[in-house]
């Protein structure tokens, strides 16, 4: 097979998506391009059919913890639950630049790591408008708070590239996290400049002591992250880390946030808003704690995510038993539909590339290159898909190919690529359309500077990664 032919499913994919056309599209032709290619050339038979067990049955759980998660996200919002917690957080902060910290490195990320693709934003940017933030600083803040989306939706992205790299899911979400240091450190200066150009004059009287409390919370915050996401990746599971990181940085600031006010504003109605999200983590975590204990078929089920998003769903249905909830689950289908159809191509297009063959040629090939293009591989892929899923199942094959090419470590390079990827979305058009309109962004006047602030953060970050991947190579081949 030609390296033409074997790189055409990828260049249709990105051809489709840089003219425009749309994830749902490119998805279907490229991985109708790879099938057409890989029929063609002999490649691909009615025999790998009988190989697809594991990966179809992940693409199951992926499409169902997407299903499940947009679900969930509608039902809290019409049920009241998500404006209650809004109001709580909002009403608790002692300052706009604490409240920031705990949306950038709590709220959002909780939110997306439970229902993924870009549903955090649609909960953080209301609550900084709320705090007094314009809406473009909104969009800023609350994109910076996607930095979690390496376990965005409990997972699904991560464990792809676990699955075509030939990894486990653990060890891949470990390494995520290690790499996931130096892109919280820029997300927290990124952040931190957000809100000290917020302050006023520079020669302010006041203006010194405020940039050093937005400091202490921002940048305290994104390492308390850092720690929180690295040790449940170590010690309790990939899937839940960034669920139980938000959670931690949450808990630890109202801590704060109670002595220094004294008394936070919850009610009942809060502790009845929270429900749905505390069975679903608890779920997740006695599921976890049987498994290990109890390692059978049950529990074996019950650690899947999607069960526990659906009966965190369900849950809503059983406080609020509201009828007007039920036209949610038919609006909720519709919008996960594209979603859906796209990311199920996705997934093909990188198996079908995978058992064909075509990924290994085309790592064999950019091996001679090393491995630092990898990140940006994968940065643009996570630009122009807008999410990790979409990205792994098209390049990590690829990427693990070209590491294994170039004599460097498969997991320190897959790992490095899945963050670089992460952070990538907050500059995709179809998240910074959603941000903006849940600030209430003037197109005119706002787009253009977001887009090149979070651009600008996007590939620094992709530099930094790659500078921190070829160090731990090298590293690693001399140990």
């Amino acid at each position: 097979m030609s390296l033409l032919l074997t790189a055409l499913p990828v260049l249709t994919a990105i051809g489709l998506l840089l003219v425009g056309r749309g994830a749902v599209t490119a998805a279907v032709v490229s991985a109708a391009a790879a099938a057409v290619v890989g029929v063609g050339t002999g490649s691909l038979s009615w025999n790998h059919l009988g190989e697809a067990g594991e990966y179809g049955l992940l693409t199951l759980q992926v499409l169902l913890i997407l299903l499940f998660g947009m679900l969930l996200a509608a039902l809290l919002e019409r049920s009241g639950a998500m404006a209650e917690l809004s109001r709580f957080l909002s009403d608790s902060v002692p300052t706009p630049a604490l409240g920031a910290a705990a949306v950038v490195f709590g709220v959002v990320p909780f939110a997306e790591s439970v229902t993924g693709y870009g549903v955090g934003v649609t909960v953080g940017v209301p609550i900084l408008r709320a705090l007094g933030f314009a809406p473009a600083r909104a969009v800023i803040l609350g994109m910076l708070g996607l930095n979690t989306a390496v376990w965005g939706a409990l997972g699904p992205g991560t464990s792809i590239a676990a699955q075509l790299s030939g990894q486990t899911f653990r060890d891949v979400g470990v390494f995520s996290a290690l790499f996931f240091g130096p892109t919280l450190l820029l997300v927290a200066a990124s952040a931190w400049l957000t809100l000290r150009l917020r302050t006023g004059e520079p020669d302010s009287p006041h203006s010194e002591q405020r940039g050093l409390t937005a400091a202490i919370a921002v940048f305290g915050s994104a390492l308390l992250l850092w720690a929180a996401v690295l040790t449940v990746n170590l010690l309790i599971g990939t899937a839940v880390a960034g669920v139980l990181g938000g959670l931690i940085v949450l808990i630890v600031l109202f801590g704060f946030f109670r002595l220094r006010r004294g008394r936070l504003p919850a009610r009942r109605a809060t502790a009845v808003a929270g429900l749905p999200y505390a069975v679903l983590t608890g779920g997740l975590l006695a599921s976890y704690a049987a498994y290990a204990a109890w390692e059978n078929q049950l529990t074996a089920i019950l650690i899947w995510p999607p069960v526990w998003l659906a009966a965190a769903c369900a849950t809503v249905f059983f406080i609020w038993r509201r009828r007007a909830l039920l036209p949610e689950v038919p609006a909720a289908v519709r919008r996960w539909v594209p979603v859906g159809v796209s990311t199920g191509g996705f997934m093909m297009l990188g198996w079908i590339m995978t058992v064909t063959g075509m990924s290994t040629a085309l790592g064999e090939a950019a091996s001679v290159l090393g491995v630092w293009p990898a990140p940006t591989l994968n940065t643009l892929g996570g630009y122009l898909v807008g999410n990790t899923t979409g990205s792994n199942a098209m390049f990590a094959q690829t990427i693990a190919s070209m590491a294994a090419g170039s004599g460097a470590d498969v997991l320190l390079t897959i790992a490095a690529a899945n963050v670089a990827c992460s952070l990538a979305i907050i500059a995709s058009p179809p998240r910074l359309l959603l941000g903006m309109q849940m600030a209430g962004a003037n197109p005119a006047s706002d787009q253009r500077p977001i887009t090149r602030i979070l651009s600008a953060a996007v590939c620094l970050n992709t530099l930094v990664i790659t500078a921190v991947l070829t160090a731990a190579v090298r590293l690693s081949s001399a140990a």
